[in-house]
């Protein structure tokens, strides 16, 4: 992923994540939170362009503890500027968006364990071998990463075809939990070491 991506991924994020707390902060948010993840340490990140104005992305970070507290050190003021039309609208949203960026409950106790972020899926583009082989370079790179696992989470309900995709590829759902608001998710995990017993 480079600079040049954010505007398309930003918008594809739109399209895949509707009425979601972040989708609801606006584009120029998005593309403020993408730019962040692009140059943050600890973020990987790749794209493939499929057609004219339509892009596939996945990113993910080698160590989730600490990294939305390092987004907001580094970005504060800039992610305060680009919410800011929707934050005048509705004050009460603040607290929400400083909520989105504490470490989340559900942190891994893993040792080499990187997240991998959902993909945000056009409405419009069914899943295709696109989308499973940016998964698994995103794979392969965080095992030449000296990542032991990849965790994700995705929604429970009303998202069987995103839980079918990663279990399909080789996550393993490990749990269930409930967030702060009251979505309901589910806990995947992928242990790296069977790459090397996975023929290219």
């Amino acid at each position: 992923m480079v600079a040049a991506d954010i505007p398309s991924i930003a918008h594809l994020h739109e399209l895949g994540f509707p009425g979601l707390f972040l989708t609801s902060l606006g584009y120029a948010f998005l593309c403020e939170l993408y730019s962040a993840i692009l140059t943050d340490i600890s973020s990987f990140a790749f794209v493939a362009v499929c057609e004219a104005n339509n892009c596939r992305f996945v990113a993910g970070t080698t160590q989730l503890s600490g990294f939305y507290g390092r987004l907001i050190r580094r970005r504060a003021w800039r992610f305060a500027f680009a919410a800011m039309p929707v934050i005048t609208q509705r004050p009460s949203i603040s607290l929400y968006l400083l909520r989105a960026f504490l470490p989340p409950r559900q942190v891994t106790h893993r040792n080499r364990c990187g997240t991998l972020m959902p993909l945000a899926m056009h409405p419009d583009k069914p899943r295709n071998g696109i989308d499973t082989s940016l998964v698994r370079v995103f794979l392969q790179e965080a095992s030449m990463k000296g990542l032991e696992f990849v965790e994700l989470a995705t929604n429970q309900l009303n998202n069987k075809g995103a839980n079918r995709f990663y279990q399909e590829i080789g996550f393993m759902c490990e749990r269930s939990y409930l967030t702060s608001r009251r979505r309901l998710m589910n806990k995947y995990v992928f242990d790296l070491s069977i790459l090397s017993s996975t023929p290219d």
